[in-house]
């Protein structure tokens, strides 16, 4: 088991349900509607369907609502996994005793595993719909897995929620047992609501869960193909695996889609919730190349048609269209079938797996970067000008020095006086292959930070690929300019800096980002800002953010970068370095005061490795094309210069 994963799947559903909570909160509040209900008392009842492991942690946290496993049910009660270091204890109490109390603003969970086809689950409904009936914030929702989706005919992709109950009931011949336990669970339910003239009933269905802690996979043996594949270190994929199509879903956000169920589902509804529609070779297919040292893929050769394909999926359109803001949130389905494999073969989690964007050039992008700061360097040793790894960069070092795994860019920090010095000397000293990129060298660009780039290359992010400017790999300079220890004189500076810094980028973007009274004023000053030059924007950002240059009493300075408005820190912190070994190279500066830069970026619990689902690429890639810096291990040849006019207007005769 990776506890890693576990943990990490805990803490991002958290994280991820304040989110929504505090979206439709929002949403309410905007179309004057009463802000979703918070139960004050939740008991949950379940024989197991996958997602009690990440619910139930869920519920604990929160110290609105008591909560409890109700024992004495006849229905077997799931283990909760409980990683290292977990203290907490779910209170379990007697159903008898519920059915004897006079239960208010309580929710009643169901979770049902159909396949079991316990017949006590009829009982248990009966008498949550009477106790729920006695209050009107009482509500009931039914989780319910269900048995094996058949076969749809006819070519129909998915099943709605009535088309679904329709198929098993009146279409499908011989039932199973646990299809009958279905269709008599659901008759149930119905009949209930007639019992609730008070509180509310809603329902969801689930046809297939994995996670961490294994696999309710009715519609296919899931967890044991990835047993066999990796002990005989193959998959074969057979004509039969394209055939079928199912839906499933990762046990997380199956856990989330109850809580959503419970709070915004509608009274008297039923919900089809899944989440990824695959084919078994899908499965397969991905499982090799998530882990392709040590599973080989086979095929028998065999070819079929796309009408041959069998479609055993559900609709979940209804539950999220209902839930979007959840919808967009949730796993894809590679890193979710990635985080359930490693958990069940205690496999380390290599987070680099689903950073797909970087197409494999992540090391080599890494690489030329180091090359940019090689040169920077030796630029700073010959003119006596201090530098030193700044933000995530210093981070990277101080925590394993080498830049962080996931990250994608260097960055680099200076006081403004040797800033001033590196900007007057940079683009003479710079070897040809380097450009200096500048406001004041390029009137294509507008950034408010300078970077040294790599020529004939492009790093491009979807931010600046709408702009025509020189896009290469880079390396950040990040400016640290004083400020005053005054606290009015000193917001008032960090406040002027930032709305120069909104205006620059509203100028070069030509359209405000988002809504409300401040977008509605950008678009009305737009066609007056745009009659106004760059450099008059550039130059007020100056004059601004020097304003305590030189200042004898200024002993604190601001981050010209992303953390603007976090405030002012120490100079003392960052005004001498010390040096440690960086990707490579041997001596590379670093801020003495470190250890109080970083916790003013980052807090003071800086050092630990942030949670999985938190380790994310820095850019929005939309381009990253090394030319002819592409391969390391080949030497670099001339080749046509990048024209940013694009490819086609590049000259047949090769650079230099």
């Amino acid at each position: 088991m990776n506890w890693e994963i576990y943990e990490d799947d805990i803490a991002s559903a958290r994280k991820l349900l304040d989110a929504t909570a505090k979206y439709c909160r929002a949403v309410a509040k905007k179309q004057w509607k009463r802000c979703p209900h918070e139960h004050s008392r939740m008991l949950v009842i379940s024989d197991g369907i996958g997602v009690e492991d990440v619910l139930l942690p869920l519920l604990h946290t929160n110290d609105t609502l008591e909560y409890a496993l109700v024992e004495d049910t006849g229905l077997e009660t799931p283990t909760v996994l409980r990683s290292p270091g977990q203290d907490w204890e779910i209170p379990r109490i007697s159903f008898h005793e519920v059915a004897r109390q006079d239960c208010s603003d309580t929710a009643f969970v169901l979770l049902i595993d159909s396949r079991k086809a316990n017949p006590r689950w009829l009982e248990i409904l009966k008498v949550c719909a009477q106790k729920a009936a006695l209050h009107q914030d009482n509500k009931i929702l039914v989780a319910m897995l269900l048995p094996p989706v058949r076969a749809i005919p006819n070519g129909v992709k998915m099943l709605q929620e009535r088309e679904y109950a329709f198929f098993l009931e009146k279409i499908a011949e011989d039932h199973t047992d646990a299809e009958q336990f279905a269709i008599q669970l659901e008759g149930a339910c119905r009949q209930a609501m007639t019992v609730l003239s008070q509180g509310s009933l809603t329902c969801l269905r689930f046809d297939n869960i994995f996670g961490n802690s294994g696999a309710s996979f009715p519609g296919y043996p899931l967890q044991e193909m990835v047993r066999q594949a990796f002990a005989e270190r193959e998959v074969t994929l057979a004509k039969e695996d394209w055939l079928h199509s199912l839906s499933c879903m990762y046990a997380r956000d199956a856990a989330l889609c109850v809580l959503a169920g419970l709070t915004y589902g509608k009274h008297g509804h039923m919900y089809n919730v899944t989440q990824y529609h695959v084919t078994v070779a899908h499965i397969k297919e991905t499982l090799s190349k998530l882990f392709p040292d040590k599973i080989a893929l086979k095929t028998d050769g065999q070819t079929y048609n796309q009408q041959e394909i069998i479609y055993h999926d559900l609709s979940a359109l209804k539950f999220f269209h209902e839930n979007t803001y959840l919808a967009k949130s949730m796993k894809k389905f590679k890193t979710a079938l990635y985080s359930a494999v490693c958990s069940w073969n205690a496999l380390p989690f290599d987070v680099l797996c689903y950073l797909t964007c970087y197409e494999g050039k992540l090391d080599r992008l890494k690489a030329i970067e180091i090359d940019i700061l090689r040169e920077i360097d030796r630029i700073c040793r010959k003119h006596d000008i201090q530098y030193f790894l700044a933000g995530g960069s210093c981070l990277g070092a101080i925590r394993e020095n080498r830049s962080i795994p996931w990250d994608d860019d260097l960055d680099i920090g200076m006081l403004r006086e040797d800033f001033e010095k590196f900007q007057k000397v940079a683009p003479q000293e710079l070897s040809g292959k380097y450009t200096y990129s500048s406001p004041k060298f390029d009137p294509n660009c507008h950034y408010y930070f300078d970077k040294v780039r790599l020529s004939d290359t492009y790093f491009s992010t979807f931010y600046s690929s709408k702009f025509m400017l020189d896009d290469g790999v880079f390396v950040d300079i990040v400016v640290y300019d004083q400020t005053t220890k005054n606290k009015l004189p000193q917001k008032w500076h960090i406040r002027f800096v930032h709305w120069m810094t909104r205006f620059i980028n509203l100028r070069w973007h030509g359209y405000p980002v988002g809504k409300g009274k401040l977008a509605a004023l950008a678009r009305w000053m737009l066609p007056i800002m745009n009659r106004i030059p760059f450099k008059w924007y550039h130059d007020w950002y100056d004059r601004f953010v020097t304003m305590y240059k030189g200042k004898k009493y200024s002993e604190y300075v601001l981050d010209g970068g992303m953390h603007l408005v976090n405030g002012p820190f120490r100079r003392d912190s960052i005004k001498a370095v010390e040096y440690t070994s960086f990707d490579g190279m041997e001596s590379v500066p670093i801020p003495t005061g470190y250890d109080e830069y970083l916790t003013f970026l980052y807090g003071p619990n800086y050092r630990p490795l942030p949670r999985l689902s938190s380790r994310l690429n820095a850019h929005k890639i939309a381009r990253l094309d090394l030319g002819k810096y592409l391969f390391e291990d080949s030497p670099v040849q001339s080749f046509r210069k990048v024209d940013i006019r694009g490819e086609l207007f590049e000259s047949e005769t090769e650079g230099e």
